[in-house]
């Protein structure tokens, strides 16, 4: 039999036995809303309640990064893609954690702004021009 050619670029040393590692991902979701305790997101992937989560705000609502937690998450619906395969639509809340009194008033004057500028056919304006409705949040 044929031996098998190793096409990596290092060596890979086995493990023995089992270990657990934290990994970190980053996924791309809607902003549906966001309070000054939470937030709600869309997204494709399941996120397990007491998830950790770090959120961060598309620039144009302002330089924002806010620590959390994943407190439920649902099926909202069924997405269907441009081959015809179907995916579930998830939403999540988020509870802020550990906001800094700093990050609590750039967050407050994100809400004023947003409340000011009012809604536009279900989404968020800014400075009259419609915002980014996704950003980034990142799971470990």
């Amino acid at each position: 039999m044929a031996e098998i050619q190793e096409q990596r670029r290092a060596v890979r040393t086995p493990i023995p036995g089992p270990m657990s590692i934290r990994a970190r991902a980053t996924l791309e979701v809607r902003l549906l809303d966001l309070s000054p305790i939470g937030a709600r997101i869309g997204h494709m992937d399941l996120l397990h309640p007491g998830l950790p989560c770090v959120l961060t705000l598309p620039p144009s609502l302002g330089p924002l990064v806010l620590t959390g937690s994943i407190v439920h998450s649902r099926v909202a619906g069924v997405h269907n893609d441009s081959t015809g395969a179907r995916y579930l639509h998830y939403e999540s809340g988020i509870e802020f954690i550990d906001v800094t009194p700093d990050r609590q008033t750039v967050l407050t004057d994100v809400l004023t702004r947003l409340t000011l500028e009012g809604t536009e056919n279900g989404r968020l304006q800014v400075e009259g021009n419609e915002a980014p409705d996704s950003g980034m949040v990142g799971v470990s």
